[in-house]
């Protein structure tokens, strides 16, 4: 499936965001999800 570009950055934006949030509560998931 093709999805348009800009949807995808919006998801990557979106759920990265709240990724790094809590990686940067949980120092331990930060090396982890950089691997």
């Amino acid at each position: 499936a093709v999805l348009p570009a800009n949807l995808i950055q919006a998801q990557r934006d979106y759920f990265g965001a709240h990724t790094y949030k809590r990686i940067d509560k949980e120092g331990v998931f930060h090396t982890e999800w950089l691997d």
